[in-house]
């Protein structure tokens, strides 16, 4: 999962918490997902054989570059300024991409948005999100 990136964001719907989300950027990582780590941990004996495990990890992060313009900033501030107030809100969500296949994000929390609450003229050209989930499971049809 590390380094996967939506490439048409016009045949995919991203819906977080039950809003879909608009107005992303035209740069060709808008969409972007990286994992927690390694699933499978590894360690070699006084012997000198490899013994594997599985960590369980099934979460990562989803970044998210919208326009300044987004009508989806909002819904997005929102989130973020519930944890700086203390009133944490769990993000959920699903992408479905064109032919049916589809991806759940479980349990998140927004670990990163942009500076501010600035929309419009004189901003930076991308507004960007991060969604730490504690699971991302892909549906591929």
């Amino acid at each position: 999962m590390a380094g996967l990136t939506i490439s048409n964001l016009q045949a995919t719907t991203i819906i977080l918490n039950g809003v879909p989300i608009t107005g992303f950027s035209d740069d060709s990582d808008a969409v972007s997902f990286s994992d927690d780590g390694d699933i499978i941990d590894k360690k070699q004996g006084a012997d000198g054989k490899m013994w594997f495990g599985f960590t369980g990890k099934t979460g990562g992060d989803v970044m998210l570059k919208l326009a300044p313009n987004s009508d989806s900033l909002i819904f997005l501030n929102g989130l973020y300024q519930g944890i700086k107030t203390g009133n944490i809100v769990e993000v959920n969500g699903t992408i479905i991409y064109e032919g049916g296949s589809s991806c759940v994000m479980i349990q998140g929390i927004m670990s990163k948005a942009p500076n501010g609450f600035t929309q419009g003229a004189g901003v930076a050209a991308n507004m960007e999100y991060t969604i730490s989930f504690e699971k991302i499971l892909f549906d591929i049809v």
